[in-house]
């Protein structure tokens, strides 16, 4: 197991900023360790050309990693810690790498902090769309990625190389620079609620805030509050779990539309004509309903990071004790308005079950690869939006 490459001056007193290294270990073995040059030269022209340290935590298997990003979620990404996927083909792909790069996002759009998702694309530019089904490619492809594809090949330490470190670079410090006011006012918002509570706790007059010492004014005065969160969360949460429910019908259906015509291939198997012709009807029956269930996924998972973000701006007011006594009926008004989730949570294991049932399925033969890659996309996206939904009880 690699150690995680922190880069740290020798100077304490030097400044620094974190990211997180969210990769396929399998591509930077496949790239002749491209990926790990890639993350050592962004650490080292960073710091040459601002003077200043970036920490990358590399290894999700690292305590380091866990313990970093516990505390960079839980702290509602408060400081500027980014997030970089090396994305490629295989990232896309991943359970592990969309979950984490679905998790950030969240917890960054919730916070007006998505300026913070800084990707590298590798490979597999061509699914980088914002019109794509997927969520993870739309989300990648509405940041501000740095596209490697044509430069990884190329020698290290080259002319296009150099250029294109040197561009993500600048994207990392003009990204500083934008989020900074941002993380400012959203503390001075939590500074003034947790305020408001202490005055009526214990009377006297609320401290000195933020903005009397800051340059700027953000003017946050037009944010929606307790209220009107919880007033936006409701539709949001219905469209969620309605979206949520026929996705799951569909999934049903392709599940046993595959249940049926897997027992007809086994049977067919040792008649090499009568097999073809199975995989041919299997082919033209699932088609339609796989390219349904791969949409509806797609609309699922949408509407569940929507109503997600909603729902972590409403818990941290709650969380600061502004809304004392309530915030906590809120909260079990909430999970309860969420209804029986038993078969959400349930449907996780099945799902992952069916995306690797899909993409053996797809190996058999070219009739089936067509008709069946709508489907495991579709799983996917269900999977993603089922995990979402079911982090919402905890």
């Amino acid at each position: 197991m690699s150690p995680i490459n922190i880069n740290i001056s020798d100077d304490p007193d030097q400044e620094w900023s974190s990211a997180f290294w969210s990769y396929v270990h399998r591509d930077n073995d496949a790239l002749f360790g491209k990926i790990d040059m890639i993350r050592e030269d962004l650490q080292s022209i960073y710091s040459l050309e601002t003077g200043e340290s970036l920490k990358i935590f590399v290894d999700r298997e690292d305590l380091g990693w866990g313990e970093q990003w516990e505390e960079s979620l839980l702290a509602g990404v408060g400081t500027s810690v980014f997030f970089i996927p090396v994305v490629t083909a295989r990232y896309l792909n991943s359970e592990y790498c969309r979950t984490e790069l679905l998790t950030f996002y969240s917890h960054c759009r919730a916070r007006g902090l998505l300026d913070l998702i800084l990707p590298i694309v590798l490979t597999g530019a061509d699914k980088i769309k914002d019109d794509s089904t997927d969520e993870v490619a739309r989300i990648i492809a509405k940041s501000q990625y740095v596209d490697f594809s044509e430069v990884w090949p190329r020698e290290r330490g080259g002319e296009a190389w150099t250029t294109a470190i040197r561009e993500m670079v600048r994207k990392l410090v003009a990204a500083e620079a934008r989020v900074g006011p941002r993380l400012l006012a959203a503390l001075e918002r939590e500074v003034q609620q947790r305020s408001a509570v202490d005055v009526a706790q214990a009377g006297g007059s609320p401290g000195t805030s933020l903005s009397s010492i800051s340059a700027d004014d953000d003017g946050d005065d037009d944010d929606p509050g307790l209220l009107e969160l919880a007033e936006e969360l409701e539709p949001s949460m219905r469209a969620s779990t309605e979206a949520l429910g026929e996705t799951m019908e569909k999934f049903q259906e392709v599940s046993e539309i595959l249940s049926r015509f897997g027992a007809e291939v086994r049977e067919a198997n040792e008649d090499t004509q009568k097999y073809k012709l199975t995989l041919i009807r299997m082919a033209e029956a699932i088609r339609k309903p796989a390219e349904d269930f791969e949409l509806l996924g797609s609309n699922a998972l949408d509407k569940i990071l929507s109503t997600d973000s909603l729902m972590k701006r409403l818990y941290s007011v709650l969380d600061s004790g502004f809304a004392g006594s309530m915030g906590s009926e809120l909260k079990e008004q909430i999970v309860r308005s969420m209804g029986d989730m038993g078969g959400v949570v349930d449907s996780i294991d099945s799902l992952d079950k069916l995306v690797v049932m899909i993409a053996d399925a797809e190996k058999i033969s070219v009739i089936t690869k067509k008709a069946l890659r709508p489907a495991r996309r579709g799983a996917r996206y269900l999977r993603d939006a089922a995990r979402t939904f079911a982090s919402w009880s905890s």
